[in-house]
């Protein structure tokens, strides 16, 4: 996305805006992560892009910045589980262990995947047994 480093901004929250004037609530979601993606977002745009969307107070951009507080919480939760997997895999298995396993659970987002994770982490016996449930269940 080549543009000024101060119109990246605004170019996002017009795309963002379009694509909410456009589809539905539910298609929103996953296109909004193509604009995040082909833009190459960063955190501290994010944060300006929120700033920016909160102060205007249109109904379009209320229900947007209410979409970015729900992904935006979504995603920290994510990284916790994720993080909280690392730490419990390292401990039980070692560092070998964790390898074995850590390029396998940090392309799964879903919240549900992630606690199911976290619950035959806490049982199994061998990181192989970890990567047979994600088999077995497809989580990754």
């Amino acid at each position: 996305m080549n543009y000024d480093p101060e119109e990246r901004a605004e170019v996002i929250r017009q795309a963002l805006l379009g694509l909410h004037r456009l589809v539905k609530p539910m298609l929103f979601d996953k296109y909004a992560d193509f604009i995040d993606v082909y833009a190459g977002i960063r955190e501290e745009e994010r944060e300006s892009i929120c700033q920016e969307i909160d102060g205007h107070k249109e109904e379009e951009t209320a229900m947007l910045m209410q979409y970015f507080r729900d992904k935006f919480s979504q995603e920290g939760m994510q990284k916790g589980i994720h993080q909280s997997l690392i730490v419990i895999f390292k401990a039980k298995f070692g560092t070998k262990g964790l390898k074995s396993l850590q390029s396998r659970i940090k392309n799964i987002a879903d919240a549900d995947k992630l606690n199911a994770l976290i619950r035959v982490a806490a049982t199994a016996a061998s990181p192989q047994e970890v990567l047979n449930f994600i088999e077995a269940e497809k989580l990754s």
